[in-house]
């Protein structure tokens, strides 16, 4: 049972290696890649959200307790 997991872990761990060799892993920085930012509209987006959340909570406390369905 050790035999084959190492043997299978080893080829596992080669064929990893060898796909980082191919795609140039750590060679320079990726292109394609960029930093990701909160812009306006993910501000916008979120406090909307954010409201809706404190509307439900609110209506859930202080609301009628009827079912509503649409």
């Amino acid at each position: 049972m050790v035999i084959p997991l190492t043997v299978n872990s080893l080829i596992d761990a080669e064929d990893t290696a060898n796909a980082m060799d191919l795609r140039a892993f750590g060679a320079r920085r990726r292109t394609w890649m960029r930093e990701l930012s909160f812009g306006g509209t993910d501000y916008v987006l979120v406090a909307g959200f954010a409201v809706l959340a404190v509307a439900v909570l609110a209506y859930k406390i202080f609301g009628v307790d009827v079912v509503w369905v649409p």
